[in-house]
């Protein structure tokens, strides 16, 4: 028999939203968002996660999501994210900041290759992508879409 996780439930979620909105999100990002991306934030627009953790089960420490930011909704929009990022030229393209860590770092989804990436932009060092591979800036690869992470996401007490 399978051991079936129950879903992650999140709390303080903003306002539910539309596809309408959420292609406005892709048109904003430049690209197509994911399917399980868009059902999720159908269901959970933003919030805090109950069970906030990733460990990624290597030589990093585990790192904790304090939430993810809402479609035009909330003190933490995704829109006023990418656009306070964009305009000091710390968002490099198709990188999409959908929730907030700990100082100065972003959990986001690389929409090229649909990975999740922890971000952590360098104030004083200008983002770009030199090629179609990856960003120029301090990234690290948490997994291999959105539907992996948030499916990954445990508890602290779940962490070893």
């Amino acid at each position: 028999m399978e051991n079936i996780m129950p879903a992650n439930r999140f709390r303080k979620c903003a306002q539910a939203i539309t596809d309408t909105e959420l292609d406005a999100l892709a048109e904003l990002a430049g690209y197509p968002l994911p399917d399980f991306f868009r059902t999720h934030y159908l269901a959970s627009n933003g919030g805090v996660p109950e069970r906030a953790w990733w460990d990624s089960l290597d030589e990093y420490p585990p790192c904790k999501v304090s939430e993810f930011c809402a479609v035009t909704r909330g003190r933490h929009s995704m829109e006023s994210l990418i656009a306070r990022l964009r305009s000091k030229n710390l968002l490099p393209d198709g990188l999409l900041p959908f929730a907030l860590g700990g100082a100065n770092q972003y959990f986001c989804l690389d929409l090229k290759s649909g990975a999740v990436l922890l971000y952590s932009p360098d104030v004083n060092s200008p983002c770009s992508r030199q090629d179609e591979e990856e960003p120029r800036c301090p990234t690290r690869k948490l997994s291999r879409n959105f539907k992996e992470f948030v499916k990954g996401l445990v508890s602290e007490d779940e962490i070893d």
